[in-house]
């Protein structure tokens, strides 16, 4: 079997056209007869299995998935590059782990070292969040059953900015959900911070009185909801945002400013969202 036809087979596994057995079947035999490495992406292979070495498979089960999200212009392609699950007795922490880790791959070499840096920041941001993971687990002594669940969803993909948003789901005697976004710009293939869609640092306080008033209109229309915000004890009250406050770029083009739980209203509220108007930012 040659080569290309091991890479037809592996695309058409992904797409579903061909049963698990068959293709397990065929890879076998080329293992077998040409005792070569089998090659996870058929366009873009050397990327991938470049960044893979790269990643560490945290003492755990990996598999590379193949799996394709939406492929951006022709510039770079989403994948699915890390994907495993590990568990602990109670000994170790009576835990359970579950990894997505998705990662940016050029198609073509501009703007490839936007990508790597991409890259750099989710890897960074998913061991951070394992790692504080497992330190909790160890400190309860496997009293409390626990998991983790680190995923990604696709929250923006415009004719110019590509959003990602990064999320550790942790459950015990209850369930916390931290996010963190990724926000590329296809059209200058750069990373994006908030600070780069303006051109001095008023947006600090222009976004944060914006999100003042929606806190009080959200607040005045539906009693159940709660902000940090005109309290009669302020000291907690949301003041700002940070100057590089977690946000995206919507399907609508829009700017949405993000909070995670806790931090600008109490916990039961879960993670909070503003989305600001044309006037506040427009591409």
């Amino acid at each position: 079997m040659s080569e290309q036809k091991e890479k037809e087979l592996r695309l058409m596994e992904a797409m579903g056209e061909i049963s698990d057995a068959y293709i397990e079947e065929a890879l076998e035999n080329n293992r077998k007869t040409k005792k070569k490495k089998w090659k996870l992406w058929a366009g873009a292979a050397a990327a991938v299995l470049a960044l893979s070495i790269l990643l560490p498979n945290l003492n755990a089960q990996t598999a590379y998935a193949m799996e394709q999200i939406p492929v951006l212009g022709a510039y770079f392609q989403a994948v699915t590059i890390r994907e495993y699950t590990e568990t602990a007795d109670a000994d170790d922490g009576n835990y359970e782990i579950s990894v997505e880790e998705p990662a940016l791959v050029a198609v073509d070499e501009e703007g490839s070292a936007a990508y790597e840096e991409a890259n750099e920041q989710i890897n960074a941001w998913t061991e951070e969040q394992v790692a504080s993971f497992k330190e909790a687990a160890a400190e309860s002594f496997g009293t409390t059953p626990s998991s983790l669940e680190v995923d990604y969803a696709i929250v923006g993909n415009t004719d110019r900015y590509y959003s990602i948003r990064l999320y550790a789901l942790m459950t015990s005697a209850d369930g916390y959900v931290l996010n963190k976004y990724v926000v590329y710009d296809m059209q200058n293939k750069t990373m994006v911070t908030l600070a780069d869609l303006f051109s001095d640092d008023s947006y600090v306080d222009t976004i944060s009185e914006e999100i003042k008033e929606q806190m009080r209109a959200r607040m005045k229309e539906d009693s159940s909801l709660s902000y940090w915000i005109d309290s009669e004890d302020p000291v907690d009250d949301f003041t700002k945002i940070s100057e590089d406050q977690d946000f995206y770029i919507n399907e609508e083009d829009e700017l949405v400013i993000c909070f995670n739980e806790g931090d600008v209203a109490p916990s039961y509220m879960g993670a909070v969202e503003f989305v600001m108007p044309s006037s506040v930012w427009s591409e």
